[in-house]
This record gives C-alpha cells, sequence and structure tokens, in this order.
C-alpha cells in the first residue's frame, strides 16, 4: 500500500461533497485516531499516508496513477488512490472543519501511542489477568492505548473524561462487554501509572 512520489504537474486532489461540512469535535477526533491506528498496526502502512487519508481526506483518481505508472512517474506519498467508482462512495462523505488543537491534540495521540507501543502493550498484559494479549481483539487494544497516551502525554484531559471516551469508543465500535471490560483495564493501569507518579495531572486536569 506505499505510495510513491508523483510530480505536481500531474497530481490532483478529490474534495469531498462541500455541501455538507461537519464541524469537528474532540469525540470525531479520537474516531478518526482509533481508525488510523487499527490500520497502521493491522496493515503496517505508513502513519503519514493514513493521517492523509482519514484525517485529511486526500486521494488521487487511480487514472492518474494509470497515467503516471505508463510514464515512469512517481505517486507522492501523502495521497491515497480510489476508483472511478469509489469516489462517489468518497462523495457522500462530508468535509469536516477541523479546528487548529484538534489536529495538534490528534497528533499527539497518535505518535505517543506508535512511540509508546512496546511499554503500552507490557502494561496491558501486566493487567489483562487471566486474558491472554492476543485474545484481547486489536480494537480493544487500541482504545486501551489511545487512552493511556492520554493519561500520560495530554496533561488538558482530565483522567474521568479519557476513561468514559474510551468507553464510548469502545460502545459505538466494539461490543457492550468491551466497555465493561476496557473501564476494568483502565483502572487498574490508571492504578499503576499513579503509583508510578507517570500521570502529572489530577483527575481534573490541569488545575
Amino acid at each position: 500500500m506505499d505510495s510513491k512520489q508523483f510530480n505536481e504537474d500531474k497530481q490532483i486532489s478529490f474534495a469531498l461533497n462541500t455541501k455538507k461540512i461537519v464541524k469537528g469535535t474532540r469525540r470525531l477526533v479520537r474516531e478518526k485516531i482509533l481508525q488510523i491506528l487499527m490500520a497502521h498496526f493491522v496493515s503496517d502502512t505508513s502513519i503519514d499516508l493514513l493521517i492523509n487519508h482519514i484525517f485529511n481526506r486526500a486521494f488521487i483518481d487511480e487514472g492518474e496513477h494509470n497515467e503516471a505508472n505508463e510514464n515512469n512517474i512517481q505517486l507522492n506519498d501523502n495521497k491515497v488512490m480510489v476508483n472511478e467508482e469509489k469516489l462517489a462512495d468518497v462523495n457522500l462523505d462530508s468535509l469536516i472543519s477541523w479546528r487548529p488543537n484538534d489536529k495538534e491534540f490528534a497528533m499527539k495521540i497518535i505518535f505517543s501511542t506508535i512511540e509508546n507501543y512496546n511499554s503500552f502493550v507490557d502494561y496491558i498484559k501486566q493487567t489483562s489477568d487471566n486474558w491472554d494479549f492476543e485474545r484481547i481483539t486489536i480494537i480493544d487494544r487500541t482504545i486501551i492505548m489511545i487512552a493511556m497516551a492520554e493519561f500520560l502525554f495530554d496533561p488538558d484531559v482530565p483522567i474521568k473524561v479519557s476513561i468514559n471516551e474510551a468507553l464510548e469508543l469502545a460502545k459505538n465500535y466494539s461490543t457492550e462487554k468491551s466497555t465493561i471490560f476496557v473501564n476494568g483495564m483502565l483502572e487498574k493501569i490508571k492504578g499503576i501509572l499513579e503509583h508510578k507518579n507517570l500521570i502529572h495531572k489530577s483527575e481534573r486536569g490541569l488545575q
């Protein structure tokens, strides 16, 4: 799924349907973070490519890709191919008006999760009791990691908010049982991190 360099005069971007614009919210940001990290963990696709595809919604047409191949022109990393049939689906989607701090928050959580992945896995293994790590669904593991990144690297977000938002993600994207599991895991992990003095904020975030 790697893309290549595409010269500027051949580059085409397809915007989403401009008739409907959705205002970005922090909950929507978290949904996009989940989608990006899930796709990265499952496919090992470039994180920058996924950010442009899922968060920034950048596309190029497959026809241009074929023409580029015929002329030995390479595609730019920040574009994702969609064929003509799928463009119709893309255009049914909505543009998202992100606030500057939404993207800043997203990048912080995405890259903190990736950079600390092995450490996060260790914490999940420590607190999962009789659950083998591989038996925990990848979506539940990712939701837990997103909340952990918020615990450790975003002093502005209250701990309870991070947990509640993780439960919303579990409810909307996983199963009802997952919300109970994710809540239990995060409470245990929070306790360990607080005991190690690694969470530098209160239950209410910054004072």
